[in-house]
């Protein structure tokens, strides 16, 4: 049983999303490639053959008009893949249909070309030739790579035997041949699988460390980084900085401990996306929290204190908040921070009130 769950499992693997995004993908720019290449050979190689014939006999003609198929269904091949490849998201099922149509089409024109050659007595290279390119370069998923690959083999020597039961074919060389293009067309697709996964878990590998470079371990929100990231993106419109602040925090630490200190900062971090959702909300540094607006029109918040009731475990501590807020226009880095230290100037004298109001009798 472990056998066939293998063997199933080989022959249709399961892939995600992204990965089979990544394969498809490969495969288009795969025969992108392939298809310039055969189209180039086939065209200088047609040249070649015309300029080199006295004689055009029927025979010459068909010859001709078979290269022309090739040429033709190469060029096809190269336009329709360019095309899926500059698009934003590949189709799955568009490339499936693409990938089949296009190797029948050369496996076929493989086939005739030998029959040809067999019938004139001549050496029987284009199909072998054709097969060993789809090997190296064609990603079907296994099951359906064996059925093409064994598809093309019996329909030669289907071809072969009705014209003279292939006497000149050893049936097991050729069966051993079979059998090596579809075991290698399994070996490229399980290949490419493995880069493909490798690839796509280093790029959510990086875009994790990404994420986590530019925010806050702590409260979850932006960083100082990601600021100076985001300023960039900001520069040349009218924006409003609001600096706030956590009013007698150190207290909170003094009394409670700093766990609860840490939940705090937490909690208020959560607040503040839920006060301002459609701006960038940024941990400054400390209990200082920065918050940028890009829609200055938008005045999300007006009041210069804001309290916030929380409860944590059996402790109820009352949360206050001090903002201070500036606005103009970004344009350029220097003009951010002038703006932050006119916040934070605001937020100082609205922090100092507080503290003179709660010394008072």
């Amino acid at each position: 049983m472990k056998i066939i769950n293998r063997l199933k499992s080989y022959l249709s693997p399961a892939v995600t999303q992204q990965i089979q995004e990544n394969i498809d993908w490969e495969s288009m720019r795969n025969i992108y490639h392939v298809s310039i290449f055969v189209f180039l050979f086939e065209v200088v190689s047609l040249a070649v053959f015309a300029l080199s014939r006295a004689v055009w006999t029927k025979g010459t003609i068909i010859s001709v008009l078979s290269v022309l198929f090739c040429i033709c269904t190469c060029l096809i091949g190269a336009l329709v893949s360019r095309q899926i490849l500059t698009e934003q998201r590949v189709n799955h099922n568009t490339v499936v249909v693409f990938k089949v149509a296009f190797f029948s089409a050369v496996s076929m024109w493989s086939i005739y070309a030998d029959y040809r050659h067999y019938l004139a007595g001549e050496q029987m290279l284009t199909f072998i030739t054709v097969q060993m390119i789809m090997v190296c370069f064609m990603l079907f998923r296994p099951m359906m790579g064996l059925i093409l690959t064994g598809s093309a083999y019996s329909a030669l020597y289907l071809a072969l035997y009705i014209s003279d039961r292939a006497v000149r074919i050893q049936i097991f060389n050729y069966i051993g041949l079979a059998l090596t293009s579809a075991f290698g067309m399994m070996v490229r697709y399980h290949t490419q699988l493995y880069l493909s996964t490798k690839t796509v878990w280093l790029a959510q590998s990086n875009q994790k460390l990404e994420e986590l470079s530019r925010h806050d371990g702590l409260t979850g929100l932006l960083n100082r980084k990601a600021l100076e990231d985001d300023v960039n993106w900001m520069i040349g419109g009218h924006i409003c900085v609001y600096m706030a602040d956590i009013n007698y925090f150190k207290e909170i630490n003094d009394s409670y401990g700093h766990t609860v200190g840490d939940e705090v900062l937490r909690e208020v971090g959560n607040r503040l996306i839920e006060l301002f959702p459609k701006c960038r909300c940024y941990r400054y540094g400390g209990d200082e929290f920065l918050i940028l607006n890009e829609n200055a029109a938008d005045q999300v918040y007006q009041g210069s204190r804001y309290e916030l009731p929380w409860t944590t475990g059996e402790k109820e501590i009352k949360i206050e908040l001090c903002f201070g807020s500036a606005e103009g226009e970004l344009m350029d880095r220097e003009s951010l921070l002038a703006l932050i230290k006119q916040s934070d100037d605001r937020l100082y004298d609205i922090k100092k009130r507080v503290h003179q109001t709660k010394k008072e009798p």
